[in-house]
């Protein structure tokens, strides 16, 4: 008998496995695949829209990207409130259940409460499928795709900014607020519609439903509410500041340590480990000073809301026992009372903590909006004429450069040279030979003159269609972390194998590239 049980269980086991694994990606089968799919498909990951430069401004920056998903996030907000006021109405039926349970016997109890009763049962029967509904509006709806989205046109308009751009910061720094800033909107407006939605609708329910049964009843939770809003609006300005602090203290962390792993090989050459631990050690001490800020004010939070909770507790419970005696009240007043009381203590101390996680993301995105919604500030022509290539003649027309906070590089500097030409330039370190091949490539702009080429001036031709004409070999090696072969076609993405075999041939290349673990 038991064996047969045991085994029994063995196949309910192995069913609720296999129903598990059906709803994986990679299998995609039944109802609830299908549901999931299409909540998943409701914001497109990776638009083909032009990545333009969003606005300057906290809410201004979270607007732009939130906007055109405003049904998703108006339906979380409608789910979190509907949810809140479900579980309130469930209280009033529970203190309506008690007063019955006393003036009824069980035979008129269903009579006079059967229809409540019922209902009752119902929206509790529909609270999972409710919540269901709700979670994969959350999390298939938004929680995958609306930051992949975010990330897709953060790093397609950070690759239209300027090679200056990239000189002024560190590489893991614009990585790190790219990455940061895509989760922190996402998760400031999944709080907004979800976790204060949810709140305030519960908080206003709470109330009305003491008020209904009877108006003293509100003054304990009304003073509480009173208390808890000027503690937050103490507490949070405190945690923004912190965070903002905490954010780009992160961000700079993260910038050193990349800086080094990147460029280990100088590192071991110049034997400089220590100096460099020393130098990371820098920024991780600064960003501990935020940290423990926040962690101070976090132990101070709570002890204010616990007190306020206490007095809460306290005053409710005596005022509603007192109000019972004098008859004003029923029983199932003073149970709902005190339920909603501790109701509101893990609420408040969650509230406590999504303010703080609110706020922290707010810093992070106030933060990483300084550099993501920076202009770019060399730009294509509106309309840009297509390059009608003939000999090959560059002229450099009295240009004047120099570099931002900088002595002058060029002053009305000219050069021609012919196409066919071979010219050498020849000059001391930093005398701007490098400077002049990279202002030909229009990597930077002029502050004065022109650069043409056939004729034709540079600033008036799209980018990458200049730089396709022009073949450089840079004075440092720069090797994307992909494959051999990725490497090779980077600058001929058209190219066939063949192609990149005869190229590796040609530079004597092909016989080590054989012998790489890793070679395509």
């Amino acid at each position: 008998m038991i064996a047969t049980r045991f085994m029994r269980f063995i196949g309910i086991a192995r069913a609720c496995g296999r129903a598990t694994i059906d709803l994986l990606p990679e299998h995609g089968k039944g109802p609830l695949n299908a549901l999931f799919r299409w909540f998943e498909s409701l914001i497109e990951p990776f638009p083909e829209t032009p990545a333009t430069q969003p606005p300057s401004g906290l809410w201004r920056f979270i607007a732009y990207f939130s906007r055109p998903h405003w049904p998703i996030f108006a339906a979380i907000a409608v789910g979190a409130a509907s949810y809140a006021l479900v579980e309130l109405w469930l209280f009033s039926v529970l203190g309506r259940l008690i007063d019955a349970l006393g003036t009824h016997t069980p035979a008129t109890l269903l009579a006079e409460e059967g229809t409540t009763l019922i209902l009752a049962a119902c929206a509790t029967v529909m609270l999972p499928v409710l919540a269901l509904l709700f979670n994969m509006t959350l999390h298939q709806g938004l929680f995958g795709n609306f930051p992949a989205k975010l990330r897709w046109l953060f790093h397609r308009y950070l690759l239209e900014q300027s090679a200056a751009f990239y000189q002024d910061e560190f590489a893991g720094r614009i990585a790190t607020k790219m990455m940061q800033t895509a989760v922190a909107v996402r998760d400031a407006m999944a709080k907004l519609t979800d976790v204060f939605v949810y709140v305030g609708t519960y908080l206003i329910g709470i109330l009305a439903l003491v008020i209904s049964l009877d108006p003293l009843l509100a003054i304990p939770f009304t003073v509480w509410l009173v208390l808890y809003g000027l503690g937050v609006r103490w507490f949070l300005p405190r945690f923004k500041q912190v965070s903002e602090r905490q954010s780009d203290a992160r961000s700079v962390l993260t910038g050193r340590v990349t800086d080094a792993y990147a460029h280990i090989h100088t590192v071991k050459l110049f034997a400089h480990a220590q100096r460099e631990a020393a130098w990371a050690r820098r920024a991780m001490e600064d960003f501990r000073e935020p940290v423990d800020a926040q962690m101070r004010l976090a132990t101070l939070y709570e002890a204010v809301f616990t007190t306020l909770y206490a007095a809460l507790l306290l005053s409710t419970g005596a005022l509603s026992l007192w109000l019972w005696h004098q008859g004003d009240v029923g029983a199932g007043a003073v149970a709902v009372c005190v339920a909603l009381v501790l109701r509101l203590e893990g609420m408040s101390h969650w509230i406590g903590w999504e303010l703080n996680h609110l706020f922290e993301n707010l810093g992070t995105v106030h933060d990483g909006a300084k550099m993501l919604a920076r202009p770019v500030q060399i730009t294509d022509p509106v309309a840009p004429k297509p390059l009608q290539f003939q000999r090959g003649d560059i002229h450099f027309d009295r240009i004047s450069f120099a570099y931002p906070g900088q002595a002058g590089v060029f002053k009305d500097f000219d050069l021609n040279i012919r196409g066919g030409e071979k010219i050498g330039l020849v000059g001391i370190s930093g005398a701007g030979k490098s400077t002049l091949v990279n202002l030909l490539l229009r990597l930077f702009d002029l502050n004065s003159g022109q650069i043409t080429l056939d004729g034709q001036a540079i600033h008036r031709l799209a980018q990458h269609e200049l730089r396709a004409q022009i073949g450089v070999v840079t004075q440092d090696t720069a090797l994307m972390h992909r494959s051999v072969y990725d490497n090779i076609v980077y600058g001929r993405p058209e190219a066939t194998r063949d192609d990149v075999l005869r190229a590796a041939r040609q530079a004597r290349a092909l016989d080590f590239i054989e012998e790489l673990q890793d070679s395509a």
